[in-house]
């Protein structure tokens, strides 16, 4: 592996090297799928205020199950977005695919469902 690159060798024997995105575009790409992140709830928040006048008195007249419950419905749906994006788009997220940088596995292939899941896993760890 040298130091802009990783080369890989396909099954041709020929040598490719990937090149290895910098902090600056995986900085963009993460800050461009928080901010989508963020618009989607925002817009859920609003259309959830529709239905409730007072989503936050409803929130806190909720039990503890349900406040677990929901944040764990939280967690889900945003490890749900890195994973389920990263596996259909072979290893792009929106972010990913506006700065044109994927993940790929050391050996130059596309990254596997469980290892998706792993790796975004271990995002929120």
């Amino acid at each position: 592996m040298s130091a802009e690159g990783l080369e890989v060798a396909t099954p041709e024997r020929v040598a490719v090297e990937l090149p290895i995105a910098g902090i600056g575009y995986r900085a963009m790409a993460y800050l461009i799928d928080v901010s989508l992140l963020l618009a989607g709830g925002i817009i859920a928040y609003f259309m959830f205020t529709l239905a409730v006048p007072d989503p936050l008195e409803l929130l806190l007249s909720l039990s503890t199950l349900f406040r677990v419950l929901l944040l764990v419905a939280l967690f889900s749906a945003l490890w749900g977005y890195w994973t389920a994006m990263e596996i259909a788009w072979h290893g792009q997220t929106v972010g990913k695919r506006v700065m044109r940088i994927r993940v790929v596995r050391s050996d130059g292939s596309p990254v596997t469902a469980f290892e998706s899941a792993v790796r975004n896993l271990l995002r929120f760890v």
